[in-house]
């Protein structure tokens, strides 16, 4: 069993971007003239940024509108993975995790080499585990995220945030040997990040459980090419 008093900071991690503002900064990051997130800027083409039809009273989107119009585009352009990943994002963005995930799940074959796809499915595990009350349900699902962001590391082996948010997840469904290793991988690549020795110090505590010994954790599972870009 993790001590969870011992891992405030993960906890805070997962609930901050799962509250839709800290996603994948290479894939969503993006300012309104007010200086908040936009996270559809970078999907949105020309065509789609035409399309703010509908305003909520604050004078803002309308959020059903705007899932409206992409329900519409991803209807007619299926296997296109802007759409999807357009789509998606508003799911999220909108606390509806299920139909981001249905969404996902039946367009991965569409761009199976995507590294944002996979991002975004885990990212509507997590955020379905976040808001589950049985126990063995929020583990399972924060496997499923794992395995999501883990995907996301292949597909894009440079990702630092993918390899950070896989061992997250890990951790989250008690998975201690993928959290070590995806946690390691992330140290590879950022040595010196802003939070390696944060994650330092929680593989060590996570060593001093015991829980790594008893797993046993298939070498392929993490690129060999990780953490080996330019030096």
């Amino acid at each position: 069993m993790m001590d969870r008093t011992r891992l405030s900071f993960w906890t805070r991690f997962i609930a901050i971007f799962l509250a839709s503002m800290f996603v994948i900064s290479s894939i969503f990051i993006g300012f309104t003239a007010t200086g908040a997130y936009n996270l559809l800027e970078v999907f949105s083409g020309p065509a789609q940024q035409e399309q703010q039809q509908g305003e909520d009273p604050a004078g803002g989107p309308d959020p059903a509108a705007q899932i409206e119009e992409a329900e519409r585009e991803y209807e007619e352009n299926p296997e296109d993975p802007e759409a999807i990943r357009q789509l998606a994002a508003l799911y999220i963005q909108n606390d509806q995790p299920s139909q981001a995930v249905e969404a996902l799940e039946e367009s991965r074959e569409a761009a199976p080499d995507d590294p944002e796809i996979p991002t975004l499915l885990g990212l509507s595990y997590a955020q379905q585990a976040e808001a589950a009350s049985d126990e063995g349900e929020r583990q399972e699902l924060y496997q499923q995220a794992g395995d999501a962001f883990a995907e996301a590391t292949e597909n894009d082996p440079e990702n630092e945030e993918a390899f950070l948010r896989a061992g997250s997840a890990y951790e989250e469904a008690g998975d201690t040997g993928r959290a070590i290793q995806y946690y390691n991988g992330y140290l590879e690549l950022e040595p010196e990040g802003e939070t390696a020795d944060q994650v330092r110090e929680q593989i060590s505590t996570l060593l001093e459980g015991g829980g790594a010994e008893e797993e046993e954790i298939p070498e392929e599972e993490v690129p060999e090419d990780a953490g080996q870009g330019d030096e």
